[in-house]
């Protein structure tokens, strides 16, 4: 619950500010593999085994290890569960890499066995280019026409909404302006997938990456730019074990419209059900407006001429 001191600043025109992305980036976590001494993932059914030879560097980016592949071994980690729900509407994929040779298709990571709902790669001309399959088999990238450098450490990351009908590419934390090849089909989500592949594409049978990955990370829902940001920086990716206060994560409001009379309040974060408060002034006390709600947004029509609303965990 807010103090009066965090209203007042609030109501003297200050924005909210970004809550902190290390107990925010816990919210819709699907899988994360820091790397750091092994190939865990950060659960039992997401542990990484290395193929042919894959191996850990204390090169990392960002903790105390890295993934290293050798593209003429055919080096990667394959991961037998999913990291999706099939149909997924939204995800955001991110990690860091370091290319230090290689030559044709040089994938990050894609899903597998036969669906590319997540992809990334290092193209035939170096260029960094991402891919996604919606459920009705279509197809859509963006190639970013940027070329990393060899030898150095840039982060990438990948989002996908279904319902807006978008597709993003953000590298070293900054959206890439480039367009989707082909329209995304609005409504559809992700094409069923099986597994994940890091360091290799769906069938691991070729196009092999080379250089060493690291902090990689998979949402089922659009990471905020400061979020994206936080990773960018080069802070490792939080999981629940690494959070040793096991604080729940932070609820953050998204937006607030106000149209015909009625306000809108959408957020993320925190563990529903959520209840909904509502005060007059300052100096009123906190009233719940109906009963818990397990909805990440609230309507209400506005029926005065200011008021404060929070969002808390019953």
């Amino acid at each position: 619950q807010l103090t009066d001191l965090e209203i007042a600043f609030l109501a003297g025109g200050n924005p909210i500010p970004d809550p902190d992305a290390a107990f925010t980036l816990l919210s819709g976590q699907r899988a994360a593999w820091n790397f750091d001494g092994d190939f865990t993932g950060s659960a039992l059914q997401f542990l990484g085994q290395p193929v042919n030879g894959a191996s850990l560097s204390d090169d990392a980016k960002a903790g105390t290890g890295s993934a290293v592949f050798n593209q003429s071994q055919g080096q990667y980690v394959d991961v037998t569960s999913p990291v999706l729900n099939d149909g997924a509407l939204a995800y955001t994929s991110s990690g860091w890499f370091k290319v230090t040779g290689g030559t044709g298709r040089r994938f990050l990571w894609e899903t597998a066995d036969s669906n590319w709902a997540i992809s990334t790669e290092i193209t035939p001309a170096g260029n960094l280019k991402a891919f996604i399959r919606q459920s009705d088999s279509s197809s859509h990238s963006i190639d970013t026409l940027i070329q990393p450098p060899l030898d150095e450490w840039h982060h990438v990351a990948v989002t996908f909404d279904g319902v807006r009908s978008t597709f993003a590419v953000y590298y070293d934390g900054e959206l890439v302006n480039q367009p989707i090849d082909v329209p995304l089909v609005a409504g559809l989500g992700t094409a069923p997938t099986t597994g994940f592949h890091i360091g290799s594409f769906r069938g691991g049978s070729d196009r092999f990456f080379q250089g060493h990955i690291d902090e990689v990370g998979i949402w089922d829902r659009v990471l905020r730019q400061f979020e994206i940001g936080f990773l960018a920086q080069g802070n490792s990716v939080p999981t629940p074990d690494s959070d040793p206060i096991q604080q729940p994560p932070t609820i953050a409001i998204d937006s607030i419209s106000v149209s015909n009379g009625t306000i809108r309040i959408q957020w993320t974060g925190g563990n529903p059900p959520y209840q909904i408060l509502f005060k007059a002034s300052l100096s009123s006390p906190w009233q719940a407006l109906g009963d818990p709600t397990s909805e990440s947004f609230f309507e209400t029509p506005l029926t005065g001429d200011s008021g404060f609303f929070l969002i808390s965990n019953p």
